[in-house]
């Protein structure tokens, strides 16, 4: 039977699950420095599952020998996982080294390399007789031959599949064939923060008196946030202290390819579009004392992406736990996760849609207040804690079906 954790199931879980004797689970992902989501995410899934597992829990650090990746990694760090430099052998002796009984892999096609980054599937088969828990962090509502064929391979290679929504189990069957018993649905975990004013966070980043629309994470061209300048400039008609932030740095790929032409090409909007001066760019990486901070300071949170397949995003689940008044395009994961009240949707590329769910939302404290304490609630569910708790219990009985069959 599938792990699917309702919220309410989440919060009364304990927070230290029975793992075997070993503890013997490695997790395979790209790891900070890296500047990236997936990163990050394995970073924050160690360290809930340092809670609920115990043990050393090593690293295999997906690892391109490219400039974007890091000189140096944390002594959790084992082994980086190099396509010019591996055949699997030498993961498969980093996984026997470390006693790794189950591994935690990551995925996004992005991450790996070969056509659809196919080399997933050698990274699988190093792994021998280890069962494998993947999370997809991405799921194609209309994949090419080579992304589905990557993705049902890898999924009958997995003793599990995560997926951070139902909407995303949901396509992972119909579309791709996968067995619901082997997917298990679990959120994307996020920090958690107290329901507070942002008064106090704005005094403290020096915006008090401006209504503040943030955006927040590595800039690409994928994020959308030409709408999101459109938008500004709609609300200011009638919300004059309106404020975007964009925080954050160009994604290191982006940069690495193109430079900052993105970022310049925004800028060059807001100026055509006359709200320069209301708009703030962030320039840097955001530590997390950096995220939490303006996201307390923040009155709306925009999410104006482009791909309505997009089934994970882990800034507006954070956006989401952390009480946020949400405006985002209707893609797989805003539609779940902003259901019930929780958020804003508004049509992909609809400029004056935008501006007027900013707008309306700026100036009405109650509602604002009404979306952000719904929003709060419902991401009690998806703080690490528990999230490492439900990862904890899906790893352990993994293990047990695998002893039952050995037995």
């Amino acid at each position: 039977m599938a792990i699917e954790l309702e919220p309410l199931r989440l919060q009364a879980m304990s927070a230290q699950v029975a793992a075997p004797v070993s503890s013997g689970l490695a997790l395979i992902g790209s790891y900070p420095p890296r500047a990236c989501g997936i990163a990050t995410f394995t970073r924050d899934l160690r360290r809930a599952l340092q809670r609920s597992w115990g043990g050393q829990l090593p690293v295999l650090a997906l690892d391109r020998g490219t400039p974007v990746d890091p000189a140096g990694y944390a002594e959790e760090v084992m082994h980086r996982i190099r396509p010019d430099r591996s055949d699997g052998r030498d993961i498969a002796d980093a996984l026997e080294a470390g006693r790794v009984e189950v591994v935690s892999l990551q995925h996004e096609f992005g991450l790996f390399s070969g056509h659809a980054g196919e080399d997933v599937l050698d990274v699988v088969k190093a792994a021998g007789s280890r069962p494998v828990v993947t999370t997809l962090h991405t799921v194609p509502i209309d994949p090419d031959r080579d992304q589905e064929r990557v993705l049902r391979r890898l999924a009958r290679a997995s003793a599990r599949l995560v997926v951070m929504s139902r909407r995303g189990r949901a396509l992972l069957c119909s579309r791709y064939g996968v067995d619901p018993s082997g997917v298990s649905v679990i959120p994307h975990g996020v920090p958690d923060v107290p329901f507070v004013p942002t008064g106090t966070a704005k005094s403290a980043l020096g915006v008090h008196g401006d209504m503040i629309i943030l955006s927040y994470g590595l800039i690409s061209p994928n994020k959308g946030l030409e709408l999101a300048i459109h938008g500004l400039a709609e609300a200011l008609r009638s919300v004059p202290n309106a404020r975007l932030v964009i925080a954050g740095a160009t994604h290191p790929e982006v940069v690495r390819q193109h430079g900052e032409a993105y970022r310049r090409s925004l800028q060059q909007l807001a100026a055509d579009l006359g709200v320069r001066h209301r708009l703030t760019f962030i320039d840097r990486y955001l530590s997390d004392e950096d995220v939490r901070a303006w996201l307390l300071a923040a009155d709306v949170f925009v999410t104006p992406y482009g791909d309505s397949a997009q089934v994970t995003s882990g800034t507006l689940a954070y956006a989401v736990a952390s009480g946020r008044a949400v405006v985002s395009t209707p893609y797989e994961h805003a539609l779940e996760l902003l259901a019930g009240g929780r958020g804003r949707i508004v049509p992909f590329g609809d400029h004056r849609a935008m501006g007027t769910a900013f707008a309306e939302l700026l100036a009405d404290d109650i509602a604002r207040a009404r979306m952000r304490r719904a929003a709060w609630d419902h991401g009690r569910a998806m703080v690490w804690p528990a999230v490492g708790a439900a990862y904890a219990a899906l790893f352990a009985k993994v293990l047990a079906d695998r002893s039952a069959l050995r037995t």
